[in-house]
């Protein structure tokens, strides 16, 4: 709602209005998950949410309200678009006129009700059901009627609307960016307005096929349901991209998913680091050094990635680097080093994943000399260097680059971007060698992965079991790891090359080089923890837990959760690991509640120069937030498991000593 652009401003009503229903809708398809099965004199609704559970009686209230609202964002959408219309077309009486379109949300509510006219008999369905379809499983399932689905004029006249809208604008003396923003608005208006009709037609055809011919068709039992309900997935987009079609939007969303990947990165990045450290076999030690490297690569990549925060525009002669990370605080000339050295460390950190399948590959060929071969392939690390260097040359002009990202692209709020550089000689040579090393890489490192995994494992026949199943997992994460950015960077430079050579510019586009350069070094550490890390490690005794926990507890009934795993053999309960955790969900227990109740005292006595009022009401928002901070205390120590009463004793004494040391030196 922030960063509605002024001229929506009237108009979101209904895109709140639109966004509210289309989530309701979703949450009742998911309750309902409805599957329609045609008998001779009815229609059976197989439900398989959460509402079967409920009866009959409640599917059909949620199935019939799920029709009636995916009609009611229909009649919403060509009311927004009617809106549009005749604010272009007449200048008086335009909420009078809007005011008369509400006539047709009857039509929702008419379909509403007489979906329940005349009351349905679900024994009968039930009945027919199974009678004419014994095929079919249908124990999970509960049975109800619906009629059949209804097409209306929408999308004609929604088509009518936008023409007319569209042909005014053109006679309009509206500025520039003013007619392309109503007229991308008037496009993403249309296409939701023909998006459902497009998902209705192939399912309605489909029923209708199966309900006259009696060909029983599988497939439209299902689709009914779910295209009637696709809109409520594809209307969104159509908002971000045409009718929010502006810049402010994406840059808050992009600020948000960079802080995101920051932190995860981070986090799992320093995971991965401790069980490299205090985990590692001894058959993985030749190894950790190359994954010690690509980790610290990958930390490096995340910093950067969260200080620079770019967005490429391209321009005629130049590509402007907009970057709203905290470099753009220090000047231009570090966020162009900083974009460079983002090239520069994520081919570096290819290049080590490349250099451990090739490490990899030497030991199962030759294990007599692999270091000799190793070194000969650490040439390759000038590549990083060169890429580096070359792109910080020639020299750019930020003054020219600005003239021309302000000269060529006034729709676009470029003022929060500071003082931005990026490239004033796009189509440099050097330019070209760097796109040209990193597209020859996205050739070469795949197909040399393929080789050399291909002649790896056919070596693994003398190995032992273990170590075979071992190799072939770390292998393949490796494999993945080089892979996943070839993917990513030639999706990224497909893009930019579109809207290079056409001029066609798609500003989500922008954001999403820079963003999808980076992915990897959030994506390999998962990679490497599941494939290459865990590969190595003793397996978790479940089959340990299975018999312990049936032998010890012999009382339950353990069938429903199936094949259940927990803490053993490696993982056990009295690993360190564990221990190390209960240590810290014990120091959280002590500490967040003292100093929260420390807070809450300080917060009081600042209370006196306020209004009896809000006095009250303060009071009454921090018992609530201390009541909220201590629970979670009561019910760790309340459900610590009974073999530790000393931990549960120690809590509770080092606790109210604590709050007895508190409240003595807030007395004095």
């Amino acid at each position: 709602m922030g960063s509605t652009p002024k001229y929506l401003l009237k108009m979101r009503i209904f895109l709140l209005l639109s966004t509210t229903i289309h989530i309701l809708l979703c949450s009742i398809v998911y309750i309902t998950q409805s599957r329609n099965v045609i008998n001779t004199k009815s229609v059976a609704i197989l439900c398989n949410g959460a509402c079967k559970y409920v009866g009959p009686g409640f599917c059909f209230v949620t199935y019939n309200l799920q029709l009636s609202l995916a009609n009611s964002v229909a009649w919403i959408n060509m009311h927004s678009l009617y809106y549009r219309y005749i604010v272009l077309t007449q200048k008086k009486n335009i909420l009078a006129s809007s005011a008369c379109f509400s006539i047709f949300y009857i039509i929702p509510v008419a379909i509403l009700v007489l979906e329940f006219i005349p009351p349905s008999d679900f024994e009968l369905v039930e009945t027919e059901t199974r009678e004419q379809h014994p095929e079919y499983d249908l124990s999970p399932s509960h049975f109800l009627s619906a009629i059949g689905l209804q097409f209306y004029f929408i999308a004609d006249q929604g088509y009518f609307l936008a023409e007319e809208s569209l042909i005014k604008l053109e006679r309009f003396p509206l500025g520039k960016n003013s007619s392309s923003y109503k007229k991308t608005l008037i496009q993403g208006l249309t296409i939701q307005i023909l998006t459902p009709i497009l998902c209705y037609i192939p399912s309605g055809l489909l029923f209708l096929v199966s309900k006259y011919t009696g060909l029983n068709i599988l497939l439209s039992q299902y689709t009914l349901s779910a295209m009637l309900t696709l809109p409520a997935l594809i209307d969104p987009f159509v908002s971000i991209y045409f009718v929010m079609a502006m810049d402010s939007p994406y840059t808050m969303a992009f600020s948000i998913y960079y802080s995101v990947y920051f932190s995860i990165g981070l986090i799992i990045h320093t995971i991965l680091l401790m069980l490299l450290k205090s985990a590692t076999p001894n058959t993985m030690m030749r190894m950790r050094f190359f994954l010690f490297i690509s980790t610290l690569g990958h930390i490096s990549v995340c910093i950067n990635t969260f200080i620079l925060q770019a967005r490429t525009l391209s321009n005629k002669n130049s590509m402007a680097l907009l970057c709203n990370g905290a470099c753009k605080w220090v000047g231009p000339e570090l966020c162009l080093f900083n974009y460079s050295l983002q090239l520069g460390v994520s081919n570096f950190v290819a290049l080590v994943n490349m250099h451990m399948l090739y490490f990899r590959y030497l030991i199962l060929v030759d294990r007599n000399e692999p270091n000799r071969y190793m070194a000969c392939f650490s040439i390759v690390y000038i590549l990083p260097v060169i890429i580096v260097v070359i792109s910080l040359f020639p020299r750019s002009d930020f003054e020219l680059i600005r003239e021309e990202a302000f000269r060529l692209h006034p729709e676009y709020d470029l003022s929060v971007y500071e003082n931005f550089g990026g490239f004033s000689e796009k189509n440099h040579p050097l330019r070209y060698a760097v796109n040209f090393l990193l597209a020859s890489e996205s050739v070469i490192f795949p197909t040399r992965a393929a080789l050399w995994l291909r002649s790896a494992v056919s070596k693994l026949h003398p190995l032992s079991e273990r170590t075979r199943k071992q190799t072939k997992s770390f292998i393949k994460g490796l494999t993945i790891q080089i892979v996943t950015p070839v993917i990513f960077y030639t999706l990224s430079g497909a893009s930019h090359l579109v809207s290079k050579y056409t001029g066609y510019d798609i500003l989500l586009l922008q954001y999403l080089l820079s963003a999808m350069m980076t992915f990897p070094a959030i994506f390999d550490p998962f990679v490497t923890i599941y494939f290459v890390v865990m590969s190595y490690f003793p397996p978790s005794s479940f089959e340990l837990v299975r018999e312990e926990t049936y032998r010890l507890h012999p009382e339950y009934d353990l069938s429903v959760y199936e094949t259940f795993g927990g803490f053993g053999g490696f993982s056990n309960s009295h690993h360190p690991n564990r221990t190390i955790v209960n240590v810290l969900l014990t120091a959280e227990t002590m500490i967040l509640p003292i100093r929260s109740v420390f807070w809450v005292k300080a917060a009081l006595l600042k209370l006196n120069p306020l209004s009896r009022k809000t006095q009250t009401l303060l009071k009454s928002l921090l018992q609530s937030l201390t009541i909220q901070t201590t629970a979670p205390f009561v019910c760790y120590v309340t459900c610590l498991p009974s073999h530790q009463p000393i931990l549960r004793s120690t809590i509770i004494v080092v606790s109210v000593c604590c709050g007895c040391i508190d409240n003595f030196s807030s007395r004095l």
